[in-house]
């Protein structure tokens, strides 16, 4: 079990112990060298140029033989991954003089916590920062991988404000109880040089969180040893956030206790656990701190189902109507005949009694049916056709209760009848002597009404 420097990893600060001439370097005809970007515990970092893509790339060189195993491991691990915020691996080899070389995507920005130094930075744009540093960390886990140093140093933010989380070099040294990282993100398993699991870079990153939202660490005090730190520890109590920043809040201190737990098993379980419970309390800040959102969104939220509401009833009332208007119900009204679409005014109807036949008041009567309203001559055919209309014409009980009385004997002849439709053809007259085959005798017209 061993120890790492942990000032030697600091990415994206140059170490000129470990720099080497960038003409010296041999990594092939393909690659040009250009300048040296930074130096980390197992290799020097240049930015180069590849000859044949014409693009710019980063090639990291091991620092000497026995530091090229890790450096070949760290690029198979890489090249396992995909992610947005995880550098993508093009090349590897080793160079006539032993050194081993990883070419990689060149992430052009500044580290984590020069970015922090900026004021101005918002609250959203930290925690986009440390969210994609969340999913990358966590879609590593979902390979088998561990980082086991996540700190600013090692997050570089690019210009459009993406976060790329770099150096994965301890990932590959394959003790999982060597006590390696920086002291201050270590959990404490790792302190103890106990095995460290997915939940060790769990702790990591509650540290990260707290230092992204608040700009400082969660300790009272800070010291670069190991061993100093660790005894430090049991006693070093963590700084609330809401002491250092109380427009947070305790929902925010809450996720960091959970993350930083002294038990592995009281942290989030994964990567994905965490991300979730940040992303549910970044979107209660975001509406928090945005009260105009909440006066926008809320009145338009209301329209809109009072709108849906409107048009449930509207539309309720249109079948409604639609069902009672229909054919059925119309014929209902007293001065409509049947078939008719079109109702007859109470005025006109007494005009419209006089000239249409009384069989058309009862068009579902068949003649068949209807008495004979003969006087007794023995013929049955001025009752048996529909069209027959007998003189005089008596009132029928409808025409009397909705038309005051008439005395037909003081009006005129009525105007000419509307030329009726064609006759059907008549029934056959019956044979003369029915009252001899015992027809009932009919009453004389006038009984009838």
């Amino acid at each position: 079990m061993g120890t790492v420097d942990w000032r030697a990893l600091q990415g994206g600060v140059l170490d000129d112990l470990f720099a080497a001439d960038p003409l010296e370097l041999d990594v092939g005809d393909r690659y040009e060298i250009l300048a040296v970007v930074g130096s980390g515990g197992q290799g020097t970092v240049h930015r180069a140029r590849d000859t044949q893509l014409g693009r710019q790339v980063a090639i990291k060189v091991a620092h000497d033989a026995a530091h090229s195993r890790y450096l070949l491991a760290e690029a198979s691990l890489l090249a396992r991954l995909n992610h947005p915020a995880i550098p993508a691996v093009f090349d590897s080899g080793t160079g006539a003089d032993g050194r081993a070389f990883m070419v990689m995507e060149l992430v052009e920005g500044e580290p984590l916590h020069r970015f922090l130094r900026r004021p101005g930075q918002s609250l959203s744009m930290r925690l986009r920062i440390i969210r994609a540093v969340i999913s990358a960390v966590s879609h590593a886990h979902s390979r088998g991988v561990l980082h086991r140093d996540c700190k600013p140093a090692n997050i570089m933010v690019r210009p459009d404000g993406e976060a790329m989380l770099i150096d994965w070099g301890l990932a590959a040294t394959g003790d999982p109880r060597a006590i390696c990282g920086t002291p201050c993100y270590a959990a404490p398993e790792q302190l103890n040089g106990q095995v460290a699991d997915r939940r060790s870079d769990i702790y990591a990153l509650g540290v990260l969180l707290y230092e992204v939202i608040s700009g400082r660490l969660p300790f009272a005090r800070v010291v670069d040893d190991f061993e100093e730190f660790r005894r430090l520890r049991a006693g070093l109590g963590l700084i609330p956030l809401a002491k250092v920043m109380p427009e947070v809040g305790p929902a925010f201190q809450r996720l960091i206790d959970t993350a930083m737990a002294a038990q592995p098993a009281a942290r989030f379980a994964s990567g994905e656990a965490m991300l979730e419970a940040l992303d549910a309390l970044s979107l209660k800040t975001s509406m928090a701190s945005r009260p105009w959102l909440l006066r926008l969104v809320l009145p338009l939220l209301a329209a809109a189902i009072v709108f849906f509401a409107l048009g449930r009833w509207t539309a309720s009332s249109l079948s409604e109507g639609e069902r009672l208007g229909s054919p059925q119900d119309q014929g209902s009204s007293p001065w409509q005949l049947s078939g008719d679409p079109d109702p007859i005014a109470p005025a006109d109807a007494v005009i419209w009694d006089r000239f249409i036949a009384p069989s058309d008041h009862s068009t579902d009567v068949e003649p068949e049916s209807s008495p004979n309203l003969g006087e007794g001559d023995g013929s049955a055919e001025a009752v048996t056709s529909p069209w027959h209309e007998p003189e005089p014409e008596p009132e029928s009980s409808f025409e009397a209760e909705s038309k005051p009385a008439i005395d037909r004997d003081a009006t005129s002849e009525p105007e000419p009848e509307p030329e009726p439709e064609p006759e059907p053809e008549p029934e056959p007259e019956p044979e003369s002597g029915d009252d001899e085959k015992g027809l009932p005798a009919l009453p004389e017209l006038e009984d009838l009404w």
